[in-house]
């Protein structure tokens, strides 16, 4: 076999390749730019949000191995790619947790169930019960939980489910809590003449009072199908999806700051922390409770797909400033298309 020319080879090696380091670098750079300033100020980088992360990260790799031979200066260039990639675009977190005093420690857990799904599969309901369960949480909310309200779920898996915790349910929320609860009420966060709500409690954590919201916004599903069948037309219909979801995380955010006492609001939004969604909640002083003490990614959603992976952390335990967060993971995907997020948070004995 003829071997190729030596002028060839040292074009790959010296051209090709260190160009499209460079190309995929400043891609990378112009992503990570466009997310800090507002992906959603751009239709595409919106999009991206929603994109499967891993698979980014595959040229990188593919560009580490063939920089070997280009030299060290491409391999670590190469290198940065995937730093930034795996910070600034997959949302990497390692983190130790916060020191706490004080002695009302609490565990809180959100899980949006898709029971119309999961209680349809032959082990579903044992599978919700025992996610809950293995967590143990103070308080948990539910979210797509339907078939726990009062007047439909069955004594047993009541029982099972709510382990003696007083709950409350209205729509598709529930709400339960090991804690004195008080004062439940649904708010609203519609758009476009569309109905839509969170619930919101009042919970005693050893005498402090706690303000409690969960909260589901508008899938992006149906944009996403929209941009994937046409991405041109489906652009405006796409924007349309996700202005509906920041016009839901605005009127959140309003009430939130209403609010005079420590907050916890936990729930699907549909979006991941460095969307302008979930920062219209993180600006009202809240924060991120798996970017303050979380390791890993973080993922809740995507493993119910093709490629049986989760890439998208779409599910938030946000809390006030009178909050440490101890510990933030994720839970098994097992139990639902959503993995459930728990966060140990600790409330400061003077409530701040």
């Amino acid at each position: 076999m003829r071997a190729q020319p030596r002028g060839f080879v040292h074009w790959v090696l010296h051209r090709l390749i260190p160009a499209l380091i460079i190309a995929a670098v400043l891609t990378a750079v112009i992503v990570a730019a466009a997310y800090r300033f507002g992906p959603e100020r751009f239709w595409l980088f919106s999009l991206l949000q929603y994109a499967p992360y891993p698979v980014f990260l595959l040229p990188f790799i593919a560009l580490c191995v063939l920089a070997l031979p280009a030299g060290r200066v491409w391999v670590a260039l190469a290198l940065v790619g995937v730093a930034l990639t795996t910070i600034e675009l997959m949302g990497l977190e390692l983190h130790a947790g916060e020191t706490a005093h004080g002695s009302n420690h609490l565990r809180v857990l959100t899980f949006n169930v898709k029971d119309y799904i999961t209680l349809r599969q032959k082990d579903g309901r044992t599978s919700l019960a025992d996610e809950i369960a293995r967590h143990d949480p103070d308080i948990f909310v539910l979210q797509d939980a339907r078939s726990f309200q009062q007047d439909r779920i069955d004594a047993t898996f009541a029982r099972e489910v709510f382990a003696g915790r007083q709950y409350y349910t209205f729509g598709q929320y529930v709400v339960a809590s090991r804690f004195p609860m008080r004062d439940c009420r649904n708010g609203w966060i519609s758009f476009r003449d569309e109905p839509h709500t969170y619930v919101a409690c009042v919970v005693s954590v050893r005498n402090r009072d706690v303000d409690l919201i969960t909260t589901h916004f508008m899938t992006p599903r149906f944009g996403l199908a929209a941009t994937r069948f046409n991405p041109l037309r489906g652009a405006d219909e796409w924007m349309g999806n996700v202005n509906d979801r920041m016009t839901q995380a605005s009127l959140l955010s309003q009430d939130v700051k209403g609010l005079n006492r420590p907050v916890i609001v936990a729930g699907d939004l549909n979006a991941p922390e460095q969307s302008m969604v979930v920062r219209a909640l993180l600006e009202t002083g809240l924060r991120d409770a798996f970017s303050v003490a979380g390791r890993g990614f973080g993922y809740t959603w995507g493993h119910s797909l093709r490629f049986n992976l989760s890439f998208l952390r779409i599910d938030h335990i946000l809390v006030s400033q009178a909050f440490r967060v101890t510990a933030a993971f994720v839970g098994d995907d097992a139990g639902s298309a959503h993995r459930p997020v728990i966060a140990d948070l600790v409330l400061g004995d003077d409530g701040k």
